[in-house]
């Protein structure tokens, strides 16, 4: 099965109902849902998701329950310390970006589903390390279901 790692973005997306990029967070989580792929999320993109939904005067309550929801089906993945740290020297311009490739790479996630161009870019160009192998991995982006896309 494969393991994918939901970028923040993405958590946003379907949390606090994004209308642009709603109807393809709402695809990805169903595949973690059905039980088609297992999805991995940062408890540090829970944590944003409620700081920026209270920011922006989304209601408290209504972020919580989604966010126990998606808990249900999803492995909340700890953001480790040591992580924080290194990714402090790792050259990346973005720092959270950063610390969500590492945690992708220790969880031995197939793959990060983000909108994020500059992550998805520095991904494809990586590979992921497990122990003394290399393996690459392809950037999962949200888009439409094999079947629909045949139709274009």
């Amino acid at each position: 099965m494969m393991r994918a790692y939901i970028d923040t973005n993405i958590l946003f997306d379907l949390v606090l109902s994004l209308e642009d990029f709603l109807q393809d967070a709402q695809r990805i989580f169903a595949l973690g849902y059905a039980g088609d792929a297992q999805l991995m999320v940062s408890a540090l993109s829970f944590v944003n998701t409620v700081y920026l939904g209270k920011k922006y005067k989304f209601p408290a309550e209504e972020i919580m329950s989604k966010l126990r929801m998606i808990a249900d089906f999803v492995e909340v993945v700890d953001l480790r310390g040591q992580n924080v740290v290194d990714m402090l020297e790792s050259g990346w311009k973005d720092y959270e970006d950063a610390t969500q490739h590492r945690s992708a790479v220790e969880e031995q996630a197939d793959c990060i589903v983000t909108r994020n161009k500059i992550l998805w870019l520095r991904t494809d160009r990586h590979h992921f390390r497990q122990g003394q192998r290399d393996r690459s991995r392809r950037l999962l982006r949200p888009q439409r279901p094999p079947h629909e896309r045949e139709a274009d």
